[in-house]
C-alpha cells in the first residue's frame, strides 16, 4: 500500500485500459467509490483522498494487463507516496489489523448491517469472552452509532467489560464479502481468573457449547485468520 488503508477498486473483466470495458463495469467502480470514501473517512479520519488509474507502465502502472483504480487516504502533513525510498512505506499499524476495521465499514455500506460481534481470545488463544443467555452461551456484540466506525463502537462496548489490554488481531467475518456478518477478533492481555461483570465469562474455545451459540463456524473462521498473521503483540 502506498498509505493506510489504499485500497483498489478491481474489475472481473481482464482488461488492461478503460476504454476496453463495458458501460457497466466502469459504471459499477464509479459507484463504489462513494460508499468505500465513506468507510475510510469512520474509520481513518483521513482530510482527503487520491483517487486515479495508470493506465500503461508509461504511466506508473504496476499491473499493466488489469485495470484498476486506487484509493488512497491522505491527512494534512502525512509523508508523501509519491517519492517512494527503497520500497519502504510509513504505516502506523498491521495491514491485517487496518484491514479488519475497514472491513467492517464496506460490509455496513453494502449491507446496513450495524451491529457487529467481538471475538475476544485470551491465554494464548485458548480461551474465548462468551455472554451467559437463557439457550446456553453468545459472543459479545457492538452497535455502532451513526458515524461512528465499528471498531470504535466495540472498543467502548469491551472496555466496559474488560480492564486489561485489548488489542485488535483481525477480521473475524467471513471470508465471503457476500456475507453481512460484521466480526472482529482481538487478543487480551489480562486476568482471565477475576471476575467479570454479569452475564460474562471466559471458556475454552474447545468447549463444545460453544458451537451452540450458532458462532461456531465464525469462530473457527477467525482462528484460521490468527494462526495465518501469527500473534500480534
Amino acid at each position: 500500500p502506498y498509505n493506510t488503508g489504499h485500497l483498489m477498486l478491481v474489475p472481473n473483466a481482464h482488461v488492461a485500459s478503460p476504454e476496453e470495458s463495458e458501460p457497466s463495469v466502469l459504471a459499477e467502480i464509479a459507484i463504489m467509490k462513494a460508499p468505500l470514501l465513506r468507510a475510510l473517512r469512520r474509520v481513518l479520519n483521513c482530510d482527503g483522498f487520491n483517487l486515479g488509474t495508470n493506465v500503461g507502465a508509461v504511466a506508473g502502472a504496476g499491473i499493466t494487463d488489469h485495470l484498476h483504480e486506487h484509493i488512497v487516504p491522505r491527512w494534512q502533513g502525512d509523508a508523501n507516496f509519491m517519492p517512494v525510498l527503497a520500497a519502504t512505506m510509513v504505516l502506523p499499524e498491521l495491514i491485517p489489523v487496518t484491514y479488519a476495521k475497514i472491513r467492517a465499514e464496506v460490509a455496513r455500506e453494502l449491507r446496513g448491517q450495524a451491529r457487529m460481534t467481538c471475538l475476544v481470545f485470551a491465554e494464548n488463544d485458548s480461551s474465548l469472552l462468551v455472554k451467559a443467555t437463557r439457550g446456553g452461551m453468545a459472543l459479545p456484540t457492538a452497535d455502532a452509532l451513526t458515524g461512528q466506525a465499528h471498531w470504535r463502537a466495540a472498543h467502548q462496548t469491551l472496555r466496559q467489560i474488560l480492564a486489561g489490554q485489548l488489542v485488535i488481531a483481525g477480521w473475524g467475518g467471513s471470508p465471503d464479502a457476500r456475507d453481512a456478518d460484521i466480526a472482529l477478533s482481538y487478543r487480551y492481555s489480562g486476568n482471565v481468573e477475576g471476575a467479570l461483570p454479569k452475564p460474562y465469562r471466559w471458556v475454552p474455545i474447545a468447549d463444545s457449547q460453544i458451537a451452540t451459540t450458532g458462532g461456531g463456524e465464525m469462530i473457527a473462521a477467525a482462528v484460521a485468520t490468527l494462526r495465518l498473521y501469527g500473534r500480534v503483540e
